[in-house]
């Protein structure tokens, strides 16, 4: 059944919780340590229907949607062979209450229409172009790198799309956090909890895990996370 799935270049890779696995390809992005904190920090409920932007090979979605049981997830994924092993990827896991659509964010009105989700949730593209982008290697323009969503862009999104007091998810580079604050406040999504991610190399913070709300609230600071690389 294996071979069945996979196209030349392709694995599965066992995402070690319920018996799942995700379709990746060696040749092309794979999903790193980012994925699996975020779908650690994403908090649903039974009842919720979320979205994730950026879905890529899907993995963030098939993680929440084991931990979480919501009532649904659809992920928007611009690159359409991650799209394609994230379909398979379901199909192989028989999931069938998560579903992927292939599509540009910005299109995101003529996609959901009046559609309105209680939570959002992303690993978006956080790194800014560089001056000379020959030096990056081409599956990380677009994954990685501002080059066909910038900020902004997301957050008009994910603001229009969520529900009042609905949540939105991010991961997102430390360096950058005040421009995401500041960003986010502009289109009514107000921090709601915060946790920092260090690795043991360095001693500044690398990432941010950051949950904001349509609406104003209190902020909770989470103890940071320590990684061991």
């Amino acid at each position: 059944m294996k071979n069945s799935f996979l196209k030349e270049n392709e694995r599965l890779d066992d995402l070690e919780r319920d018996n799942l696995f995700v379709i990746q390809d060696k040749t092309k992005y794979c999903f790193s340590v980012d994925s699996v904190l975020l779908s650690d920090f994403v908090k649903l409920q039974s009842e919720d229907d979320a979205l994730e932007l950026c879905s890529g090979c899907g993995v963030v979605s098939i993680l929440v949607n084991a931990k979480c049981h919501p009532n649904s997830i659809v992920g928007l994924e611009l690159n359409k062979d991650l799209f394609d092993m994230s379909v398979r990827s379901l199909e192989y896991n028989k999931i069938n209450n998560l579903s992927f659509v292939n599509g540009d964010i910005k299109d995101y009105k003529n996609i959901f229409g009046n559609k309105k989700f209680d939570a959002i949730f992303s690993n978006p593209p956080y790194l800014k172009p560089l001056n000379d982008m020959s030096k990056v290697n081409p599956k990380f323009y677009s994954t990685k790198y501002e080059t066909t969503l910038s900020l902004r862009e997301l957050l008009s999104a994910s603001s229009y799309l969520l529900k009042g007091s609905g949540r939105l998810y991010l991961i997102y580079s430390a360096p950058r956090l005040q421009e995401l604050l500041s960003c986010a406040l502009s289109h009514k999504l107000f921090l709601k909890s915060q946790q920092n991610v260090f690795f043991k190399s360095s001693s500044s913070c690398a990432l941010v895990l950051c949950e904001f709300v349509k609406k104003p609230c209190s902020v909770d600071i989470l103890s940071p996370i320590v990684l061991n690389t």
